[in-house]
């Protein structure tokens, strides 16, 4: 499904070309509908269901149905499996505010959207952007990352806030969500942080290039560094008491060394380290 998504302004859109047969009553143009603020797999969660929901009034071949009526069609199937999820941001908003919430529209009743926080009421409540953040800032204010540490730990966490999105409490992550993220991050391109024309694209955008072998994926060494860095943000979050485990350990395993130690070139001997001092070249 993700040949029907599109990212822009950190918004993605569901977008389906109109068939031949259809075109009269529907128009010629693409049919797009923005979704609501969602991570990259819950937008392919909604991206099947309305894919069902399109292909349901094409194959049936309803001849008075609108362009129009179609796009409410498609609202009413995201009412019902994703705007749930802004209700819980509309209730922070609101109490920021102090007002109280508009009432909801009762002709949907909306569920839980796909990979939804499950979380109790006494829970943390940290986001994990704004994990994120605090994470940084703690170990730079510390002086325990060089600059090289910082860029590569902001890198990773970037990509991670892609894909588990915006409105994710640290505590409702999953290990399952986790073993997601590591088969992500092994679609990314080689080659993103030094191309010009990589860096214009969306990480979704670069992931889905590799999956289709136009771009070589990162090597095994960038995987490791990707997921220490995501196992060292919830070790974080686990010594601050926001989360009851680390729901990132033991889901990378670094592969078993092809070469055998005996293979290896053996230490050099206390003799050894001294004849580069003792040659002419040297003494001269």
């Amino acid at each position: 499904m993700a040949k029907y998504l599109l990212s822009k302004n950190n918004r993605w859109y569901y977008r389906r070309r109109v068939p031949k047969s259809a075109r009269e009553r529907l128009g010629p143009s693409d049919l797009i509908q923005i979704l609501p603020p969602c991570s990259y797999v819950q937008a392919l969660e909604f991206a099947r269901r309305l894919s069902a929901c399109f292909d349901w009034v094409i194959s049936t071949g309803l001849q008075k149905i609108s362009r129009l009526e179609l796009c409410s069609l498609l609202k009413r199937e995201l009412s019902g499996s994703a705007y749930r999820s802004c209700e819980r941001c509309m209730e922070l908003k609101v109490s920021k505010e102090g007002h109280e919430p508009a009432a909801m529209s009762t002709e949907v009743q909306p569920s839980p959207p796909p990979n939804a926080n499950q979380l109790p009421a006494t829970s943390s409540r940290l986001a994990v952007v704004a994990a994120c953040n605090q994470y940084i800032k703690e170990h730079v204010e510390a002086g325990l990352w060089r600059e090289d540490a910082q860029s590569e730990a902001a890198n990773s966490l970037e990509v991670f806030q892609v894909f588990i999105g915006e409105q994710q409490f640290v505590a409702g992550v999953e290990k399952r969500q986790i073993a997601a993220f590591l088969d992500f991050v092994r679609c990314l391109p080689k080659k993103r942080g030094r191309s010009n024309a990589l860096r214009k694209l969306s990480i979704p955008e670069l992931v889905d290039l590799v999956k289709a072998g136009e771009l070589e994926p990162i090597g095994e060494s960038t995987v490791s560094k990707h997921m220490q860095n995501v196992v060292g943000l919830f070790t974080w979050a686990e010594r601050r008491g926001e989360i009851a485990s680390n729901p990132a350990a033991g889901v990378y395993r670094a592969p078993k060394r092809l070469k055998r130690v005996s293979d290896e070139r053996s230490a050099w001997s206390p003799e050894q380290r001294l004849c580069p001092y003792s040659a002419v070249n040297y003494l001269i």
